[in-house]
């Protein structure tokens, strides 16, 4: 029995030789190889880690693929954004979502969008151009400062409310307390 992958075994079959084993040179699996031809994918080869073993690009007698110009001027790679600004955009939608919906108690949430999209546009700001995100930040600053406005109304209301009713049910006491004479007089 004979290394089917040797010199001169081709892993072909044939007559009475072995599985993987072959009389004649050139039947079999694979083709011959060239004295100039690189080693097979997965046989030990002449190239270490990290070498290449030349050029890349398209097999012989295929033509070169087309080339792409290069992006315009203006046009570049997308930057990553600035987490915060995401963040105050969301939580900017929903304090304003859940204060118009759950009678103001979403509107506590704004001054917290509106903290979060100040800082991440300092930040963006800061960044030289290396962050994006800018008008994320913006829109939760904007909807935080809408939403801390409507707050600070709703406060107001709340304080006007109990300042009238305590007014009411102090005027109401003290006029009770007097007691008037209808009757005769002399």
């Amino acid at each position: 029995m004979s290394d089917p992958y040797g010199p001169g075994g081709t892993g072909g079959t044939g007559g009475n030789d072995g599985p993987g084993e072959s009389s004649e040179p050139g039947d079999g699996y694979r083709p011959q190889l060239g004295k100039d031809s690189p080693p097979p994918y997965g046989q030990p080869g002449q190239y270490t880690y990290g070498q290449q073993p030349g050029q890349y690009g398209p097999p012989p007698g295929y033509p070169q693929g087309p080339s792409y110009p290069a992006a315009p001027a203006g046009y570049h790679y997308a930057q990553p954004n600035d987490p915060g600004a995401q963040t105050a955009m969301v939580v900017g939608i929903v304090g304003l979502a859940i204060g118009f919906l759950a009678c103001g108690l979403g509107f506590f949430a704004s001054p917290v969008a509106m903290v979060m999209g100040l800082r991440s546009k300092h930040r963006i700001d800061a960044s030289g151009g290396r962050l994006g995100g800018r008008s994320n930040a913006q829109a939760g600053f904007v909807m935080g400062l809408i939403g801390t406005i409507l707050l600070a109304l709703a406060v107001l209301a709340f304080v006007a409310l109990i300042a009238l009713v305590i007014v009411g049910v102090v005027n109401s006491d003290s006029f009770n307390d007097t007691t008037y004479d209808y009757g005769t007089s002399a």
